[in-house]
């Protein structure tokens, strides 16, 4: 329901699903899901290390323009505990990604961090109030 609504989908509206693992030397550090609805890419994308955008430019023809990210501190899931080789409720940092086209979602990505192997660093584009 999620990502449909990330998407701008209607519930059971057909995704792709990728799922990797994220490295720092040999350590684990991140579960990711990406999610692609079919229309765009029927025959799904591979990701392998590459970046989302560039994949979805270089195999699908789709720019995007804009990104939305949401981090929020949460707990590690026992699937993503045991992926990260930590203890289940380990201490971790949640990104919510939205990549938009034109206005249009294109992508959707949920990243579970390690929150003891990460530091966050944000940099804020646009106009500045006041």
């Amino acid at each position: 329901e999620d990502v449909a609504a990330a998407l701008g989908l209607g519930i059971g509206a057909r995704v792709h699903v990728v799922r990797r693992v994220r490295f720092a030397g040999d350590d684990p550090l991140a579960v990711e899901s990406v999610h692609f609805p079919v229309a765009l890419a029927p025959a799904g994308p591979t990701l392998a290390d590459h970046h989302v955008d560039d994949v979805l430019r270089q195999r699908c023809g789709v720019v995007v323009d804009e990104v939305e990210r949401v981090v929020e501190a949460t707990v590690l899931p026992s699937g993503s505990a045991r992926v990260l080789d930590v203890p289940v409720q380990s201490p971790a940092l949640t990104l919510r990604r939205r990549s938009l086209a034109q206005g249009t979602p294109v992508a959707f990505s949920i990243s579970n961090y390690r929150a003891d192997r990460c530091r966050l660093h944000v940099d804020a584009a646009g106009r500045r109030s006041g």
